[in-house]
């Protein structure tokens, strides 16, 4: 049996769909993504955690500290947040293992992402065996993502000095 592909018309309802699956998660919610800038997607996986599941995030590093991501915000909420080395064989955008069910997302969860349709397919059990074993090694070996400062744009710093964005 091929697996199952959903298209979404837009982001909205892309995020609606990764919303429900992070919602129903009873163990487990590993996120894979290149870029994650979706503020309510962060939000559902500090509510997992909350919820004391295993909650696990990998981000590719060149974009884990890029404007609007929210590396920031996954590690000041204590959610383990790592970088993707260049070996993890992620073969599209993104990826959600929910419990033990995997949907592989054919985009970032970038809510600027220009309008397009985008699709997820839900793996198979093979698929899925060999992802969740990617994913565990390279958890065992994975760096720790670490957010850079944010600028002090238009906040004083410690010599009194207001610096202003450019124009």
């Amino acid at each position: 049996a091929s697996p199952l592909m959903v298209s979404f018309q837009d982001f909205a309802s892309l995020r609606s769909e990764v919303l429900n699956m992070i919602s129903s998660a009873r163990k487990r919610t590993w996120l894979v993504s290149t870029y994650l800038t979706d503020g309510e997607v962060v939000s559902a996986l500090y509510m997992a955690r909350y919820r004391n599941l295993d909650v696990k995030v990998l981000l590719h590093p060149s974009k884990a500290n890029a404007y609007m991501s929210r590396l920031s915000y996954l590690r000041n909420n204590r959610i383990d947040t790592f970088l993707m080395p260049k070996t993890f064989p992620l073969q599209s955008a993104s990826a959600l293992v929910v419990d033990d069910s995997l949907a592989v997302i054919d985009g970032s969860l970038d809510f600027l992402a220009p309008t397009r349709v985008y699709q997820i397919t839900y793996a198979d059990t093979a698929q899925r065996d060999q992802f969740l074993g990617a994913f565990e090694q390279t958890l065992s070996g994975a760096t720790v993502a670490e957010a850079a400062p944010v600028p002090n744009v238009g906040k004083s710093n410690t010599q009194g000095r207001v610096y202003l964005p450019a124009p």
